[in-house]
């Protein structure tokens, strides 16, 4: 007798295999198309790995040539070359592609892997020589930073620096010690060295750190820096923008000229016609070389300034003016140098820049900048604004950057409410041949200075700008 139990049983087993198997079979192409995808994935990484160190090889293989030849590649690239692993195996190549961007060398390296066409990376990366614009401050004199200064970036003088703000930067200065003229004892104090709250040892004495002010050291003695090399041609200067590339103005036979930037790109040009007279009391009691109130008469350029003309600002050129010049306004998108020097170069001709109104970017990632460049001064007139910003590269080629000394009532000269000023903000690098300023300790001046390096500068530098070495290195690098 057959046991029917049995044949149920069987009848279980045999469906619930059938299901398990309909649920298996899913799984296990699920899992294998999982694992297929995974293994193509990982190798695809593994391939993308490969291409960005070919890459890479290629950026190698540029600046071991470069520091040979600073033309290599120039108008003759791509060049393709291949790429090999440490057996002798052929891996994939490199194809560079070299290019200029003003006085920036830029290298474009991708790698592939062989047969991989999809896997390739690129690498960008951009050499530049070491430029003088990669200080927040350099002074071929002593210079001396008041209490209320913060200063981003790093800060050199050739005579020795008395810092009592704050530096988030290296100090350096080419004296191991030096008489400090702001301090009347006449004994001889370190290269650098501070009088905040506790006045720093003198020499022989241990350096003590003074995190306090100098959060990332201080440095002395160390190279001099060549001003001698570091001054621009302005006779080049002006013949390129003679050109027609840039913009050439002769003598105003007024007070000098007005630049009015804007932010479509062009700027109003003005003849400065009248000059704000110093009060009665106030007089150059400091004999100081040049001292005026270098101010626009009311600060109002319609009374007291004649329109030129609108001009389209001259993108990645020079505006060369052969007289006294006053910048005000506002960039976007613009990349401009401009120049106030007069030819022959007579000292007691020499012209300056002065910014009494805020000079601004739009764009901080390095879409703008502005260079400055005056034949002596850079001043920062009477008639300034409280809360003044200036973006931009000052540099004074044979006199300071500064503000000159306007007096103060109850001190025997009195000049206006002006003398005594809030807030200065500097974004971009101040070069001074003499001893620099926009303070003074009878508390004229701008109460609280704030000196920020602008790193993009040294990603655009301006035409015959002067290094401080002839040789390239990378500046930056991004894969695209």
């Amino acid at each position: 007798m057959i046991n029917n139990n049995i044949k149920n049983n069987k009848g279980i087993i045999l469906s619930s295999v059938l299901v398990f198997t309909m649920i298996a079979i899913p799984l296990i192409i699920a899992l294998t198309a999982w694992f297929g995808t995974t293994l193509k994935g990982i190798r695809t990484l593994v391939q993308k790995e490969q291409s960005f160190h070919i890459a890479e090889a290629g950026i190698d293989f540029y600046k071991w040539h470069l520091d040979k030849d600073q033309d290599y590649l120039l108008g003759v690239s791509p060049l393709v070359r291949e790429f090999y692993d440490s057996e002798g195996n052929l891996v994939g190549d490199f194809s560079i592609n070299i290019y200029k961007e003003s006085d920036i060398l830029v290298a474009e390296s991708t790698g592939s892997v062989n047969g991989q066409p999809d896997s390739s990376r690129t690498i960008r990366v951009k050499f530049s020589r070491p430029s003088y614009l990669e200080y927040a401050f350099i002074s071929d004199s002593a210079s001396y930073f008041r209490e209320g200064s913060e200063v981003f970036g790093r800060v050199h003088s050739n005579g020795g620096i008395r810092f009592d703000g704050y530096a988030h930067n290296l100090i350096s200065s080419a004296k191991d010690k030096y008489i400090d003229s702001t301090h009347e004892d006449g004994i001889e104090e370190f290269g650098v060295h501070t009088h905040y709250q506790v006045l720093d040892p003198y020499p022989p004495e241990g350096v003590p750190s003074r995190l306090d002010v100098f959060s990332a050291g201080r440095e002395f003695p160390v190279s001099t820096i060549d001003f001698n090399s570091l001054t621009f041609d302005f006779s080049e200067l002006k013949t390129e923008a003679l050109s027609g590339e840039g913009l050439y103005f002769s003598e105003s036979g007024e007070n000098g000229y007005v630049i009015d930037l804007k932010t479509d790109g062009t700027f109003d040009l003005y003849k400065a016609m009248n000059l704000e007279n110093s009060p009665g009391s106030c007089v150059d009691k400091m004999d100081q070389e040049n001292w005026g109130t270098w101010s626009i008469k009311q600060n109002d350029l319609v009374k007291h300034a004649d329109f030129v003309a609108n001009y389209e600002i001259p993108d990645d050129q020079t505006i060369f003016l052969e007289d006294h010049v006053w910048v005000r306004g506002q960039v976007d998108d613009v990349k401009v140098t401009i120049v106030a020097a007069t030819l022959p170069d007579v000292e007691s001709e020499r012209k300056n820049i002065n910014v009494n109104n805020d000079v601004l970017y739009t764009n901080y990632d390095g879409r703008d900048s502005i260079v400055l460049i005056a034949q002596n001064n850079i001043n920062i007139g009477l008639m300034s604004e409280d809360d003044l910003r200036i973006d931009a590269g000052l540099i004074a080629q044979n006199g300071r950057v500064g503000r000159y000394f306007y007096g103060k009532p109850g001190q025997g000269q009195s000049c206006a409410t002006e003398e005594v000023r809030s807030q200065l903000t500097l974004y971009g690098t101040v070069i001074s041949k003499e001893q620099f300023g926009f303070s003074y300790d009878n508390g004229t001046g701008y109460q609280t200075r704030s000196i920020n390096y602008d790193p993009n500068l040294t990603l655009r530098l301006p035409p015959d700008a002067p290094y401080t070495s002839g040789d390239y290195r990378p500046i930056s690098w991004e894969e695209i």
